[in-house]
């Protein structure tokens, strides 16, 4: 869906008529699928707070089971990139952003039934939820299909070339589509869990900071790091919000200090797998 917006649909490059989202709900419902999910993109250059307004209503009406409401990063090499480049658009800064997102934050996905379980998705009950991304923010092992697709498998990740047209024809040849590889270390591991985990409603162990130090009082390992918007650690210990805060910006250090010889571009590859994309072959662009 994205937007309900035409205007902002045109920018994103977008060719679909948001008065046939509805139609397209109603479908997938009369075909059988238990749960339906809408996609939001806000951010976008020319989007306003009620523009987005506008879009979260016609999502709301809609009664999905899941959404997802991501910040759009705008791609390199894409036409959206060339015309930011070109100074002919402008993509909204980190405070208007922050504006538009707010609304839904504030409650209108909690109205329609949602329940906030990480930090730009929302599902009507735990069967909802996204179990695609759950693998992603978790470090599971999973196999991707298609073109820019990733896959993580017994601590190696790759990836697909992007483009249908070469993901296509090496298949025709019978070559493999990935287009790289590399190996997880420990430490990367460990960085990628403080950068994903955090963002989870459930929070992060705390263990994975720093297993020498205990937690509130806790026994190390049992407690956990709260996540956004959560202000209690999985064993019951009340936390100060200025003392989350701090873990919260303990765990963003972390990250940030990891070793030179940590490969960044694993970080890079999950993020970008869940971030929205003006490309027409990502994986992070969706539709309804």
């Amino acid at each position: 869906m994205q937007s309900a917006v035409p205007h902002v649909l045109r920018t994103l490059d977008r060719t679909h008529d948001p008065e046939r989202v509805p139609q397209a709900v109603q479908w997938a419902r009369a075909a059988g699928f238990e749960q339906v999910s809408l996609d939001l993109i806000y951010g976008t250059p020319g989007e306003s707070v009620e523009r987005l307004a506008c879009s979260l209503e016609s999502v709301i009406a809609l009664r999905p089971d899941h959404v997802s409401a991501y910040a759009l990063i705008v791609e390199d090499g894409t036409a959206l990139a060339r015309q930011v480049a070109r100074g002919e658009v402008v993509v909204p800064d980190e405070d208007e952003t922050g504006r538009q997102v707010r609304p839904g934050r504030r409650g209108c996905y909690a109205q329609a039934g949602l329940d906030w379980y990480e930090l730009s998705n929302w599902a009507r009950d735990d069967a909802a939820r996204c179990r695609h991304n759950e693998l992603y923010w978790t470090g599971g092992e999973l196999v991707g299909v298609g073109p820019g697709a990733h896959s993580h498998v017994g601590g190696t990740r790759w990836w697909n070339v992007k483009h249908p047209a070469a993901y296509a024809g090496r298949l025709a040849a019978g070559d493999t589509p990935a287009h790289a590889h590399e190996v997880l270390g420990a430490e990367t591991r460990r960085v990628e869990r403080v950068l994903l985990e955090s963002r989870l409603r459930d929070g992060l162990a705390a263990s994975v900071l720093d297993p020498r130090r205990t937690f509130r009082g806790c026994p190390a390992g049992r407690g956990r790091l709260a996540g956004p918007r959560r202000g209690r650690s999985r064993c019951g210990c009340a936390q100060r919000p200025r003392a989350v805060a701090r873990r919260r910006r303990g765990a963003s250090a972390a990250a940030l200090s990891a070793p030179p010889s940590t490969d960044q571009r694993q970080v890079s590859a999950v993020t970008k797998s869940m971030s929205c994309s003006t490309g027409p072959s990502s994986a992070g662009s969706r539709s309804a």
